[in-house]
């Protein structure tokens, strides 16, 4: 019975990062469960272990820099992932179609997180759409939180966690 509660334990710590059939399995084992005696010592282990999922989750970007240097697709919250375009002859001067339009890098953009630490990414550049939101003032924390959150999904390859 141990071996079942351990193995139970390890697919719903990792279970944020495995396919949503592995949530659905776990899920259908707490509420199947046949042995009324242990049925509510799986309910805490569960209750327990999605505590600790919840914390693992929430500490994942606390405090993340990313280096956006050789990434050449926007580092906003936008969806693009596509290849920054090639930049267009305007006058003597290359235009880039992403932010800074010169083709340099911003030095960093800083995103707040739910537990008070910060997603920031350096050597950036976004398309202009991430540029105006990021600089909105009509955007409240939790909004400037859920953007972090998904810079930080987007560049996940990249994070360096301090």
């Amino acid at each position: 019975m141990f071996w079942f509660i351990k193995k139970l334990i390890i697919i719903i710590l990792y279970s944020y990062q495995a396919q949503p059939t592995q949530s659905c399995l776990v899920y259908k084992l707490w509420q199947n469960f046949r042995y009324t005696l242990l049925h509510l010592d799986i309910r805490a282990i569960i209750l327990f272990c999605i505590l600790i999922k919840k914390y693992i989750k929430s500490q994942m970007f606390h405090n993340s820099i990313i280096n956006a240097k050789n990434i050449n697709f926007c580092c906003g919250p936008c969806c693009s992932v596509d290849p920054e375009p090639e930049p267009l002859n305007h006058g003597n001067e290359p235009y880039h179609c992403y932010k800074p339009h010169s083709g340099g890098r911003y030095a960093k953009f800083v995103w707040p997180c739910s537990d008070g630490g910060n997603v920031t990414v350096t050597n950036l550049r976004v398309c202009h759409g991430c540029f105006s939101r990021y600089n909105d003032d009509d955007f409240d924390d939790e909004d400037r939180v859920r953007d972090g959150i998904i810079v930080a999904k987007k560049l996940k390859d990249h994070i360096q966690n301090q």
